[in-house]
């Protein structure tokens, strides 16, 4: 954990922490994580290019987000990150028994984004359930705009009577809450936790040149379903496929048919992407094209002859 934790977030204890989010509803640490390590997080994931007939997980696209939800089979930093002890111990002092992963991803987010104020105490059918769950939101880069905002007090498993204000527009949150809207502002490596029960959103970015890059994962209770957690197998250490309660946090035995978040496909790639991948599939088919009818023409020992030729010039 040294290698991932400044000491002073180390030294905050787990109930400490927990304690101010079942108080205030979240619990914020400014560079919690050491920045050469986030940076080695942006590196393994940042800006990578997306699959098309690829056998492998790769990055998304939608619209002005950016998204990779498998990162765990890219990054041990990435890895090392979400299994961390740090982490858990904060889940089981929250749950005080067994807890799951439900999603995680590496996201990065560009100006023209809107999201919708909302609270993640909702199944992937849109209906509002009981679990009792954590977010932790990582700032991979220094984030002083579009950064991720709370309603302090709206509790809505409490507030029975504030549930319908799940995704509340923004003209009526900023007529009736705008006195308890918190921002947190921060450098790389700060961490918020929060509860699923709150409302919240990421702020609209401001800066067209700016894009916020974070980390996002939920944890719960239910140990019932989640999305599908996909992992490089050497990722792990000795000491990790011994540890019982890290085999339950992942999942492992567990059902995990929910849909991956966001709902990626072609249709909603940004115009420049897909431009992008138009141009490449059109010389990826005249290339394949092209050698097609060479072999056809020519004799396999032919062909390679001209490609040793061409080799050794």
């Amino acid at each position: 954990m040294e290698e991932i934790f400044n000491n002073s977030f180390l030294e905050y204890s787990p109930e400490k922490i927990i304690n101010e989010i079942n108080q205030n509803g979240f619990f914020f640490f400014e560079e919690a994580i050491k920045k050469d390590f986030v940076q080695k997080i942006e590196n393994d994931l940042s800006q990578k290019e997306f699959g098309v007939n690829d056998n492998f997980a790769t990055p998304v696209w939608t619209r002005k987000q950016y998204y990779f939800t498998h990162a765990m089979t890219k990054s041990k930093n990435y890895f090392d990150l979400i299994t961390s002890k740090k982490y858990l111990s904060i889940a089981k002092t929250k749950f005080n028994k067994d807890f799951r992963l439900k999603c995680h991803r590496y996201y990065e987010t560009s100006h023209g984004h809107h999201m919708t104020w909302h609270a993640d105490n909702i199944d992937n059918a849109g209906k509002i359930h009981e679990n009792e769950g954590l977010i932790f939101i990582t700032y991979v880069n220094d984030v002083f705009d579009g950064e991720f905002q709370l309603i302090e007090g709206t509790n809505l498993k409490n507030n029975q009577n504030e549930r319908e204000l799940n995704y509340a527009s923004d003209k009526f949150v900023e007529e009736h809450f705008s006195g308890r809207i918190r921002s947190f502002k921060g450098k790389a490596g700060s961490v918020v936790i929060y509860d699923t029960w709150h409302l919240h959103r990421a702020k609209p970015i401001i800066d067209k040149n700016f894009t916020r890059k974070s980390i996002f994962m939920q944890i719960d209770e239910s140990m019932r379903n989640s999305e599908k957690i996909l992992i490089t197998p050497e990722f792990f250490s000795e000491e990790n496929y011994k540890n019982e309660e890290l085999m339950k946090y992942l999942g492992f035995g567990e059902k995990s048919d929910f849909p991956s978040d966001p709902s990626a496909t072609y249709k909603n790639l940004p115009p420049r992407k897909m431009l992008n991948l138009i141009s490449k599939l059109l010389t990826s088919t005249i290339k394949n094209t092209i050698k097609m009818c060479l072999l056809k023409i020519f004799s396999h020992d032919q062909v390679l002859k001209f490609i040793s030729k061409k080799k050794d010039k």
